[in-house]
């Protein structure tokens, strides 16, 4: 695990990067959104969201999980899970505004719990 952790962590900071990139040129688009630069966000997430849980597995069977660890994952499970939520809401413009809010506290959530996790694995391999 410890010789692939460098090689996921640099791709999956590159997917991310490239989701909130896309995403913020959506916003600044506006509607209606361009299919093939909303079809990258799409794609870049959910390829991100497969690869931080396969990080995520293998470590969780390695260590004992701490309350703090136990935090994170949580933490950035509830953000993926606003993002997806109000992603999909503004998408189909509903209650566009708010889900804007949701979606935005929701990237700072799980940027921030990204940030914790990945702190947390280089740790471990110290």
């Amino acid at each position: 695990m410890i010789e692939n952790l460098i090689p996921r962590s640099i791709l999956n900071i590159a997917l991310i990067l490239t989701t909130v990139i896309v995403g913020i040129v959506l916003h600044k688009a506006g509607r209606p959104y361009n299919n093939a630069a909303f079809a990258i966000h799409k794609l870049t997430t959910v390829i991100f969201v497969v690869m931080i849980i396969r990080m995520i597995i293998p470590y969780t069977n390695m260590h004992v999980m701490n309350p703090l660890s136990i935090g994170i994952i949580v933490l950035a499970s509830i953000s993926v899970s606003g993002l997806i939520i109000s992603g999909g809401a503004m998408s189909l413009d509903k209650c566009h505004e708010l889900m804007l809010t949701i979606h935005r506290l929701s990237t700072l959530a799980f940027l921030f719990t990204m940030l914790g996790l990945f702190f947390m694995l280089f740790q471990k391999i110290k």
